[in-house]
This record gives C-alpha cells, structure tokens and sequence, in this order.
C-alpha cells in the first residue's frame, strides 16, 4: 500500500469523524429546541381557562414533564414570597422575572432555561427545565447508533485496507515469480568451457562486480584455484553434479570510478561458499551452471568450534586432573592425556574401552552403582574412591567427581574428574603409623614418668624415714648437756642431714614441675612478715661472715596479699641463700616495693641485693638452667645442685611472673622476683612465740617404725604430751573404740591398715568419735599424698623429718583449747 492511499484513507476517516460530531451537534441543539417549545406549551396548558388546576396539581403535572414550577408573590416589583421555599433560584433572577415580559428569561449560569407567566397583578409562575438533564437523554439516545456507526465505518476502512493489501501482496508475488529461478540461489553463475564465466545473477553481480568473461578461479583463492578446476573439469568429464566448497576473493580494484565504488572493501576480503555444479547442453555446446550459498558464517563458527575444541583439549591435557567422559554403561567416549598417561596406554586402546578395564575387580561392582545411580535431574556431584590400574600393574588411589551431563544429541554423559591421591593416601597411612608410634611412646613416657614419679615418692619415703630418726635424735641430743666438742659433731650431723634434705625437696619440686603437677596456692598471707621471717632466718649466718643484711618494705604498700605464700618464700629462701652463698663481705639488700595496676592489681617486686662476686653477662642465662651454675669451678667451691634458680624461675612463672637478674663481674649481683598480686585482707593474727609448749594432752601415735616412733614421743614428751604408740592402723581403730585422746598423729604407710583407711574408718565412727583430731605424719612429700590426706578426712598434713616449729604450727591449731 502507498502512502498516498494511506494519506487519502486517514483524511476520509478524520472528515468521517468530524461529519459525526457536527450531525451530533446540530442534533443537541435541535433537543434544546424542542425542549424550550415544550416549556412554553406547558406554561400555555396550564393557564388555560378550560384547565382550572390548583397549584398542588401544577407542580405534580410539571414534575412528570420534567419541569420545576415555581411561584412567586410580589408587591408591584418587590418579591414577597416563593413557593416553594426549598428553592436554589438567585434573587436577581427572580427580580429580574418581576420587571420583563411574559417569557424566556436569561440565567446566569447558562444551564437552566427559565419561562415567566404572569397569573395577575400579585403572582407570577416561573418555570425551568435542565439543559444538563436534555444533554444526559440525547447522549443515551444517541451513543448506541453512533457507536454501531463508528464500527460500521472502522470495519469498512479495515476491509478496505485488507483489500488493496492482498492487491499489493498478489502484485509482489507475481512479480517474484516473473523473475528467473537465478534470483533464488545465492549466486548463480553459467561458465563455457574454459570456465569463463558468461553470465551471472544481480547477487552475484552485487557481491563480485565486475567479473564477465574472467576465468571463475581468478575469484577463487589462491591454494584452492587448482583443486577447483579439478572439481570443475570432473564435471565437464562426468556429466555429474557436483558438490565442493571454496572460498572467493573479491576481486582487485580495476579503475578508480571502481576505486570510489568500494573504497570501503577490503581487496582481501573473502568468503566461503557452498558450490553445485551441473553440466547443461545448449545448441550443441557445454555449458557449467553453479548454483552458490554463502556460508561464511557457518564456515567461521566451524574454524571457531574446532579452534575452542582444540584450544579446550589443550587445557584438558595440561591439567593434573584427570578427566573422563563415558556413557551410562561406563564405555570411555573421551578421556585427557594426564588419565591415558596414568593407565599407561594409547588414546585408541582407552576410547570406547569400559572404564573397568583400568580398574581393579573389587572395585567393578562400586563403579556400576555411581554410574547407574547418577541422575540428570538431581544435578548432584558423586564423590568417589576407586582405584586406577596402569599397565605395569602399579595401582593408584584416585579421588573422583562424578555428575551426570546432558548432551545436545539428548544422550545422557557422564564426566569424571579425579585427582591422584596416591602419594597423600600412603602419607596418611604413614602417619597413622606414626601417631601409632608416638602415642605408644607417650603411652611409654607416661608409664616411664609415672614410674619415675612413684620411685621419687618411694625414695622420698625411704630416705626421709631415717632422716626423721637422724634430725629428731640431733635436736634431741642438742637440748641434752653435752660438751662443746660433741655438741659441734651434733651440729655438723644436723646441718648436713638438712642440706641432704634440702637436696630431696629440690628433686622432688622439679620432678612436680616437669610432670606439670605442679599447683599453687591462692591464700590470704602477711608478705611483710614473710619477707621479716626471710630476713630473721639469715641474719645470724650474715653476722657471722661479717656481712650487713638490710630490709625495706614500702610504705604504699599493703601488708596482706593474695598468693602462695610457701612458693613465694621458698623462692627468697633460694634466692637470699645464693647471696650469702657468694658474698664475702659488704651487704645484702632485701627491697619490695610495687606498682599499681588496673584491675586492683600490682607489680610487686622483690629484688635480693648483694656485694658478691657476680656473674658474667653471657653465663647469666645460664644460671636458670637445670643442674648448672655460672661456672663449673663454682660447684666445686661453692657446693650446691644447681636446681635452686630453675625451681625459682618455674614457680615465678607459674605465678604469671619473672625472675630477672643484673649483675657485674666483681661488683656483684641483684635478682628481682617480679609477680602480679591483688592485695588481701587484714587480718590480726596472735601466734605464740618460741618452742616452748605445754599442751597437757594425750595423743595417739600410730607410727609402725619404731626409731622414728621413740624421736616422735620424745618431741611430744617435750611439749607436755603423752603419747600412746600404735604399729599399723588397726590397732589405733581399736584403741580409738575403747579411749578418749585429743589427737591422733597418723602416719600413711603401715601394714595391716595403712593411714588413709584407718582415718576413713574413723570418720565412720559415732559421735564424738568421728570428731577427733587427725594429723598426717609422713615421709610421703608428693603434693598428690597431702590431698590423698585432706580427702580421707584428716586436718593437717606434717611431713618427715619432723620439724618442730612445723609440728608446734599445727599443734597450735588443733589443741589451742588445752
């Protein structure tokens, strides 16, 4: 369709539509006519002599015409009342009836016609009718006509427009059909026997212009032109079709007016095309007609698919992962180099093999169930462990994905990766075999430590036993009037008996530490005392050797602390024995001063100060270390195990603190206990002084060694204590049941019933048996014993040898009645 037509059409139906609206128009306006005729014969009707209507009858017979009736009572031109009253009509109206002619009226707003009649000299009617009310009736009236109209009019433009269109399309068709069967092919060429080309179609034209009476392989390129004669001569030769494809040049520029035509063509510019060739006869001659497709898109897609495929196998190959597509029955369809590598074969021999073949037997079943079992429509990952089997018969651990991948051909693929896991299997495995091993070798070093702890307990045991009887026999034998000469042998027998012991203890404490048996306690304790008892305990062995001991304690700080106070002295005892150890004359200091934390805490520090020989700097290190001293000839000279600084160091830091050292060569050394501590309570202890007690109390003593029964009931004897002995626990049960005592000092191991039982026992007892005292008296020194103790029931644990002050402390405690 033209646009002339088009222009023509829209004008008709435009002029159509304006027709329309006019005809409506002029149709209003004639209702507006009718309507204002009507008012004015009702106004006649009713006024008619013959009529006589009372109002009531007028305003009812005006309602059913649509009309509003009014009336108006007047005094000459002045309004005096309306009926009725309910009415919406302006009073300049109203005057303005009063003063015209019988008649139309104007009304303000332009949408009500107003008629006046006059009754007589007092009254007048004034009648109106809606113009909005006549619009409203025609509108119903008219809108259904109009609208059949209007889509009479719209289905004959449609019918009209659908006409000259099936002209156009038939004149279309017809000329298509007029054209020669060249103008359906891509190109269509006719070449004579040299296979120059005599006749072409316009697409050929278009796309090669240019180009009658030149050879058909001047177009052609250039490695292709002789395989094409060939094809093109097997046609002359066969009389055949034939079909080939080739890729055409557009031709050289030949003159510049051809230069301007395709200035924007590349002279390189190719295409590949689809050819049939067929031989024709035509008055006794040969003719070859080619029919041509351009498929240079698919042709492109083509060398881009086999580039990615090839590009995509590339990457396959290179991966160390090994990649494997099958079908649902497991037959190879494609595997990557890394996996024919791995089986040690050749592409041909895997392709459209079963994957089982690579595989061992007891694995055949485990791979049928992944690949019959994987689904398409789960779109799941399977994971996988099955053996790879190559051809030398090594067998590999593999970690296979598996997942279900559908094809464009609908068949159902299946893709497997897996990663050779051979090495990382035989390393677990051989860690296995490791954590096997270390675990028997913990399982060893446990049985070994815990062997090692029960000896030291054993050894602990045996030697304190005799060393009870020793140092009890030596403080005994001291309190006796003997002479000066054997009083110094008695002297050097219970220094050296202490020094042994002192030994023990140091063992012992670091066999706790090493074990990580080692617990502290966390008590309400009186530091200054603690460090004033320090002090006390070395200041006669100072005075001896000519040396000064000074003490400070700040005065910020407080007197009671949170802590250990047995770990914090044992520390002092060792660093302020060392000082006197090495200080030949001058002074030890000893200094705790503090600074305030968060948290309520402080940095407390206790730093032993001496005028000794010092240390060198690269051997201060070394003096923390177990069994060593500063130097070799120091233990020669000095004595001593070299334990007492590593115990220090370890319980230092058990307590979250440090043991820092600064010394010099001649000048001498400070060590500085530093540990955080929250301060404690106050409190107000009255304890008794010296060692001089008498208790008045009766004590049953169940010890079974009788040396070290005899030195204990000698120790009791001396503070106003009768003893009764018992061998073994049994015993002291029975004498329990049938006495009264105010104590019972319990040793652990004794035959028939050893101390733990025979307080349980007890504690099982009636009251008040069940409430006697009990003292642990032992040579057990193993934190794990006194616990062994405490939970058994009993009150207090003293360890052997027996040391009086020790034995006065917890005497104090459970006979501070008597």
């Amino acid at each position: 369709m033209g646009k002339r037509s088009l222009i023509v059409i829209m004008l008709a139906l435009c002029a159509f539509f304006m027709v329309i609206s006019f005809s409506w128009y002029i149709g209003l306006q004639q209702a507006y006519a009718l309507q204002k005729e009507s008012l004015q014969t009702f106004i006649g009707f009713i006024h008619l002599p013959k009529n006589q209507l009372n109002h009531e009858q007028q305003v009812e017979l005006a309602q059913q015409n649509n009309i509003q009736l009014y009336q108006i009572f007047r005094n000459q031109d002045e309004l005096i009342s309306t009926t009725p009253k309910t009415n919406k009509l302006e009073k300049s109206l109203i005057l303005q009836a009063l003063k015209q002619e019988d008649g139309f009226t104007p009304s303000h707003d332009g949408d009500d016609i107003f008629y006046k009649h006059e009754i007589d000299e007092n009254s007048i009617h004034l009648a109106s009718i809606s113009l909005a009310n006549i619009r409203t009736q025609y509108i119903q009236y008219t809108q259904y006509k109009i609208l059949i109209l209007m889509l009479a009019i719209s289905a004959f433009f449609i019918i009209l427009l659908a006409w000259q269109y099936r002209n156009k399309s038939q004149q279309h068709i017809k000329r298509l059909n007029q054209d020669h069967d060249k103008s359906q092919m891509g190109i269509y060429l006719k070449l004579d026997t040299s296979f120059r080309i005599i006749e072409y179609n316009d697409s050929f034209k278009h796309t090669f212009p240019h180009t009658l009476k030149q050879r058909f392989s001047q177009i052609v390129k250039a490695d292709e032109q002789e395989k094409t004669e060939q094809y093109l001569s097997q046609v002359i030769s066969s009389e055949a079709l034939v079909d080939f494809e080739c890729t055409l040049m557009q031709p050289a520029v030949q003159s510049e007016s051809q230069a301007n035509i395709n200035e924007n063509m590349d002279e390189d510019d190719e295409s590949r095309w689809a050819i049939k060739a067929k031989p024709v006869r035509e008055n006794g001659s040969t003719f070859i007609i080619i029919s041509a497709d351009d498929i240079s898109k698919r042709h492109h897609m083509e060398i881009e698919l086999r580039h990615e495929r090839n590009r995509m196998h590339t990457y396959l190959n290179t991966m160390h992962t090994l990649l494997v597509i099958s079908d649902r029955q497991g037959r190879i369809i494609e595997a990557n180099q890394q996996f024919i590598t791995l089986v040690g074969s050749d592409e041909k021999k895997v392709l459209g093999k079963p994957i089982n073949n690579f595989c061992p037997k007891r694995s055949h079943h485990q791979i049928y169930n992944y690949l019959r079992n994987i689904s398409p429509k789960s779109n799941t990952t399977v994971s996988a462990e099955f053996p790879l089997v190559a051809k030398t018969g090594k067998e590999y651990s593999i970690d296979w994905r598996i997942t279900s991948v559908p094809n464009t051909t609908g068949n159902e693929e299946i893709l497997l990766t897996g990663l050779d896991i051979t090495e990382s299997v035989a390393n677990n495995q051989a860690l296995k075999s490791a954590n096997i091993q270390i675990r028997e070798a913990l399982r060893s070093a446990e049985d070994a430590n815990q062997s090692k702890s029960v000896f030291l307990a054993n050894m602990s045991h045996e030697i304190r036993t005799p060393m009870n009887g020793i140092l009890g026999a030596t403080e005994l034998m001291l309190d006796k009037t003997v002479d000066e000469e054997q009083k110094q042998y008695i002297d050097i027998i219970h220094s050296s008996s202490h020094a042994l012991l002192n030994i023990i203890n140091d063992i012992l404490d670091l066999s706790k530490i090493e074990s990580g048996s080692f617990e502290l306690e966390q008590i309400n304790f009186d530091l200054h005392q603690l460090c004033n008892e320090v002090y006390q305990l070395f200041s006669s062995s100072a005075k001896q050797k000519g040396i000064q001991v000074l003490y400070f304690y700040g005065a910020d700080l407080p007197q009671f602390w949170i802590g250990d106070p047995n770990r914090i002295r044992q520390i002092l005892n060792n660093l302020f024995s060392n000082a006197l150890k090495f200080t030949h004359q001058g002074r030890i200091d000893i200094r705790v001063q503090g600074e305030h934390l968060e948290n309520h805490q402080f940095d407390l520090k206790i730093q032993i100060k001496d005028s000794g020989i010092g240390i060198a700097e690269k051997k201060v290190e070394q003096v923390f270390s177990a069994f060593q001293q500063a130097d070799t000839s120091t233990s020669r000279k000095y004595g001593g195990t070299g334990l007492g600084l590593t115990i220090s160091q370890h319980l230092a830091n058990a307590m979250h603190g440090k043991i820092e050292v600064e010394s010099e060569l001649g000048i001498g050394s400070i060590f500085s206990l530093n540990i955080p501590m929250k301060p404690g309570i106050a409190e107000t202890v009255i304890k008794r002084s010296g060692q001089e007690r008498n208790y008045q109390a009766t004590v049953l003593l169940a010890e079974d060694n009788v040396v070290n029964a005899k030195i204990a009931s000698k120790i009791l004897e001396k503070l106003g204590i009768k003893a009764v002995v018992v061998e073994d626990g049994e015993q002291a049960l029975d004498q329990i049941l049938n006495h009264t005592f105010d104590l019972v000092l319990m040793d652990i191991n004794m035959p028939v019933m050893d101390g733990i039982t025979a307080a349980e026992k007890i504690r099982e007892l009636s009251f008040p048996k069940n409430q006697i005292p009990i003292l642990a008296l032992t040579a057990n020194a193993m934190m794990e014993d006194k616990e062994r103790c405490i939970k058994a029931g009993m009150n207090g644990f003293i360890s052997k040898p027996i040391k009086l002050i020790r034995l006065i402390e917890e005497l104090d405690k459970v006979l501070s009645g008597s």
